[in-house]
Formats: C-alpha cells, sequence, structure tokens
C-alpha cells in the first residue's frame, strides 16, 4: 500500500509500505502402538516482514529542451523470524495426543530467533536534453545488521548514458528506421548473504554435538564450538559494465536489443569449511573475485498482423563465461555440496583461479578394466571389470601406481554457458495460443540419486538398478563395473557427471474469449494450459532444471541427489466478469 502527496507542481512524495506476516501452527501425534510409548510435538513460528519506501521526487522541464528529474529514497526493511517448539514422549494421557504434552514422562523443548534490517538512502538524477542525449546518474548508501561496525554501511555509485541517434537531423531520411539508441554504464551492487548471525560464534551444548566421554562410555555434557564468527565481513560488491544498443525498424515491427557487459564481483562471500583439528564447521569470509563476461540478445517482432490473425514472438539469448579470476593467498578452496553424508571422501566442489565459480571435485572415470589389461590393473590392486581412474599425482602427471586424493581435479562445472527463450503468441478471432521454450546450455550436472542407485552405499540398492544387468563381464565388457572385492567404489568420479542441456516447452496455453454478445452483460473467457509439458535432454536424472543447495555454500549448485523436479502440470481457468 502506500500514499501519494502533490507538494507542489512537480513535487510529489510517495509513501509505500508492505507488510508479510506468517503465522504456523504444527501439531503431530505418533501412537506407536508396538512399543507403547506415544509422543507427540507441538511448534509454533511467526515470520515477520514490513519495507517502508519513501520516494521524494521533482520533475522538472527548463527552455523545453532540458528534462530533470531529482529522485530521493529512504527505505528500511525488517524481517523477523520466531520459532518455539516441544517434544514430549511417553505421554500418560494418549488420549489427548498433542493437547496437554506437559503431562508426559520426558519432555524437549527447542527455540529459535532470528531478526535482520536493512536501511537504504538513494539518491538519483535523470536528465534529457531534447530526448536525445540521456544521462542517470545516482548513488545509494545500504547498511545491514548482519554487519558490524564500519562495516554495516556501504556505499554503491552508478552511472548511465544514452543517446538517442535516431533522433539526430542525419538519420531523419531512413524511413524505415523507428528508433536507435546507443548506450552505456557502469554501476555497484552489493550482497549482504550471509546467514543472520554469521559475524557470531555459534556453540553447541547438547551432549550429542558436545559431550565428551571420560568413563564407561558416558557422556558429560560440555560446549563446542560450532561455526566460528567473523567480526570483520563486509558487504560483497559487483561492480557491472555495459555497453548495449536498441533498434527498432519497419514501423516497430522488429526490435532488437543487444548488450555487451562485465560483471566482477569482489570480497565473495563464502562460508568456507574449517578442517576438524581446528574445531570443524564453516566459517564465512571475503574471499576472492570473480569475473562474468557476456553477450545477450532480445529480438521481438510483430510476425503477422491481419484483421484476424497475428503472431507474437521474443527471442532472447544469453551468453556467459565464469571464472574465478583470485582467492586471496590460497591455492584452492573447498566447498561441501549436496551428495549426503558419508557419501564422499571430500568437499565436492572447489573454487581454483582460472575455472568457473561452481566446479565439481572428483577423480576422472575411465571406465573399466578391460581383460587385455589385466597386468596395468594389477598395479592398483584391481582385476578387469573394476572401476578404472585417471592416474595423475606422478611429477608432470606421470602416473604413480596409486589413485588417492592427489588424483582429484575439477571434473565438470554447474554454471550454464548459454541460456535461450523463444516467446510465440498466435491470436486467431477470439482464440489466443502461447507457448514458450526454455533452454539451457553448456553445464554439467551431478547426479547423485543415480549414483547412490547403482552403487554399493548406504543401502543395499544396486541389484535392483536395470544398468545392472549390463554390467561388465568377460563376453560383454562394458564400462559398468562388475561386483568385485577390489573395486574402488567412488562416488566422487566423472562417471556420475551428466550433461545438463536440455530444451522444454515451459507453457503452453490455449485462451478462448467469449463473444461479447454470448450472454448479455458477460464478459469472460476460458484457459487450459500446461506447464513443463515436453523436455528434451540427454541428462539420466528426473529432471535437468532441479538441484537443492542444503548448506550456506550458494557456490556449490548443480548436484542432484534426488531433488524435487518441476512438476508437469495442466491447468484449466474460467474468468467471467458480470
Amino acid at each position: 500500500g502506500g500514499f501519494l502527496f502533490k507538494i507542489i507542481d512537480g513535487l510529489t512524495l510517495n509513501l509505500g509500505y508492505g507488510i508479510i506476516y506468517e503465522n504456523s501452527q504444527r501439531k503431530n501425534f505418533n501412537a506407536h502402538r508396538l512399543t507403547n510409548n506415544p509422543d507427540a510435538t507441538r511448534r509454533s513460528e511467526e515470520v515477520f516482514f514490513l519495507q517502508n519506501t519513501n520516494t521524494l521526487q521533482y520533475d522538472k522541464i527548463l527552455g523545453g529542451v532540458h528534462r530533470i528529474t531529482l529522485t530521493g529514497v529512504v527505505e528500511h526493511q525488517l524481517f523477523q523470524r520466531d520459532r518455539f517448539q516441544s517434544t514430549a514422549t511417553n505421554l500418560q494421557f494418549p488420549e489427548f495426543r498433542y493437547d496437554n504434552i506437559t503431562l508426559a514422562g520426558g519432555l524437549s523443548s527447542s527455540a529459535f530467533y532470528e531478526k535482520s534490517t536493512i536501511r537504504s538512502f538513494i539518491g538519483r538524477v535523470n536528465y534529457a536534453l531534447m530526448d536525445k542525449y540521456l544521462v542517470s546518474a545516482s548513488v545509494r548508501s545500504d547498511g545491514s545488521s548482519k554487519f558490524r561496525g564500519d562495516n554495516q554501511y556501504s556505499t554503491f555509485p552508478s552511472v548511465g548514458v544514452g543517446w538517442r541517434m535516431s533522433e539526430e537531423a542525419f538519420m531523419q531520411s531512413v524511413s524505415w528506421l523507428d528508433n536507435l539508441k546507443l548506450r552505456a554504464s557502469w554501476g555497484q551492487t552489493g550482497s549482504q548473504g550471509i546467514d543472520v548471525y554469521g559475524t557470531v560464534t555459534t556453540f553447541y551444548t547438547d551432549d550429542f554435538e558436545a559431550g565428551t566421554s571420560f568413563r564407561n562410555g558416558v557422556l558429560t555434557p560440555g560446549i563446542k564450538i560450532g561455526n566460528p564468527g567473523n567480526s570483520d565481513l563486509k558487504w560483497e560488491t559487483t561492480t557491472q559494465s555495459n555497453i548495449g544498443l536498441d533498434l527498432a525498424v519497419l514501423n516497430s515491427r522488429l526490435g532488437l536489443e543487444l548488450d555487451f557487459f562485465q560483471k566482477n564481483t569482489t570480497d565473495l562471500l563464502i562460508s568456507e569449511p574449517l578442517p576438524e583439528y581446528s574445531g570443524g564447521g564453516s566459517i564465512f569470509r571475503n574471499l576472492g573475485e570473480v569475473r562474468n563476461t557476456g553477450f545477450e540478445f532480445s529480438l521481438t517482432g510483430r510476425i503477422v498482423t491481419t484483421s484476424s490473425f497475428g503472431w507474437y514472438s521474443t527471442l532472447n539469448a544469453t551468453f556467459l563465461k565464469n571464472e574465478v579470476t583470485s582467492i586471496g593467498d590460497r591455492e584452492k578452496i573447498f566447498l561441501d555440496g549436496d551428495a549426503g553424508a558419508g557419501m564422499t571422501n571430500l568437499p565436492e566442489n572447489v573454487l581454483i583461479p582460472g575455472y568457473g565459480l561452481s566446479n565439481y571435485y572428483g577423480l576422472t572415470y575411465l571406465g573399466t578394466w578391460k581383460s587385455s589389461e589385466a597386468d596395468a590393473a594389477a598395479v592398483y590392486g584391481n582385476v578387469p571389470g573394476d572401476s578404472k581412474f585417471a592416474d595423475i599425482s606422478g611429477p608432470d602427471g606421470v602416473p604413480d601406481g596409486v589413485i588417492d586424493a592427489d588424483d582429484y581435479g575439477i571434473i565438470g562445472s554447474g554454471i550454464p554457458e548459454t541460456l535461450f527463450g523463444w516467446n510465440n503468441t498466435f491470436n486467431y478471432k477470439n482464440f489466443s495460443l502461447n507457448i514458450f521454450f526454455q533452454a539451457m546450455g553448456g553445464y554439467d550436472k551431478w547426479n547423485f540419486a543415480y549414483a547412490h542407485s547403482v552403487m554399493a552405499v548406504a543401502d543395499a540398492r544396486e541389484a535392483t538398478h536395470s544398468d545392472i544387468t549390463n554390467r561388465w563381464n568377460s563376453s560383454n565388457e562394458t564400462d559398468i563395473p562388475h561386483f568385485s572385492q577390489t573395486d574402488l567404489v567412488e562416488i566422487q568420479s566423472s562417471r556420475f557427471i551428466q550433461p545438463g542441456d536440455f530444451l522444454r516447452l515451459k507453457n503452453l496455453s490455449l485462451t478462448y474469449n467469449l463473444p461479447q454478445d454470448l450472454i448479455r452483460g458477460v464478459n469472460g473467457s476460458i484457459t487450459i494450459g500446461a506447464l513443463n509439458l515436453l523436455t528434451f535432454t540427454d541428462y539420466g536424472g528426473i529432471d535437468p532444471e532441479a538441484y537443492t543447495n542444503r548448506g550456506d555454500n550458494q557456490d556449490a549448485r548443480g548436484a542432484d541427489p534426488g531433488a524435487y523436479p518441476n512438476a508437469k502440470t495442466w491447468t484449466l481457468g474460467i474468468n467471467l466478469t458480470f
């Protein structure tokens, strides 16, 4: 909501506000009739978000050719989450279920609270001369409660210029040209993407995390450092430069937008795992720099426009190169991925200068040892049919006869190099058909879900997988390992890195607009639609677009440990206006 006040001619004040309030109550009861130990849980959670934006704007035209707009903004944001939970075991009166959980043999409670605020001050100047020469400049100062002291606030300037060349006198003779605009910009933005209390050290006090056994295997409660805090954290800063062109021709039936950009991000906020000898856990740091360079375009066309039929189409694409240019004095930084506890030997993601921001770390899989390679396999304690990995740890990459952590390297990237979208709308009389295609390419996915099911890990499910019927044997020497006591069972390898490229029919909808004279005084439409209707991909998982990030490391993206897929959805909608 908001209020708009006109103070004087050209000067307005806009007071805007937004509130989101959520209150959730969860109640759970388990009878446990076999053990006769019923339990119940009650959980209460409140989430509160408040935003207040105050904008003062002054517009003025001087001499008929100078347009000036001055804008000042003060904005506040508040986020708060408050949660409490109690669990009771061995309920004395199970018939009460969760309505009186204090009458129980055992009672445990937990509480969680977090609060963060942001305050922003923004000043902006827009200037246009004869609507041909355009200049915009702004500066904003953002303060976040997530940081401390002088690091709470950071300042981010920006400037942009534009030249509407089609308005020049020497372009007026070009009849087919409707708009030609050249533009360039430079600016900075900030990120405060850390936990609310990321600068504060956490501690564990429960027996499981902090307990120590001194005698007889009995845990003695204690205190253990969890994730160390870093009071020196500051805003992550992204500096972007952009050069672009806007073009419209043939009475604006065709439009083109081109952009070349470069984004340099410094002081990256990264959650870095710590070795167990220093206490374990992870700590947020400002580490390194990342560069994104790319090209994107958008082509829009009114391809067919007749009295009864119309076809409107928009094609857009982005081509991106992502590169980590620095990680300070470190050679590499490891980031935990999403394989699941105990499934991998080392962190699954790594940052190395010269490579992208999201890289998978593991062994390079070379298939299986074949019968003709029995002697070479024996060097590694293997037999034909076992997994074969690249041995690269010796001097100058010469094999040293051992497959270990020194043979790990980058085996894939989770950041797409290309993104495409193609949207089409067809109109025929009272019918309207929308078709939207989406595509991504040039990236890999780590199919942990497949790895878990086809290898002897955790649950012994591999014998039930269809691929196992094609495992190696002496008469069918495939690249799927046989069952063997000498085989190295290794999920952390390129065997499970698969191309994620896909083309998807993302949206398909058909709308029929009711004729004006069908029912007197009634207007409306009927729509049938489908989401994610068709997907074309070689990826072996359920959905090449789905992945999870359970931890703090948003740079450890691309893993698929069984992520919930984008659902194929059919919808029917009726909209009537009386």
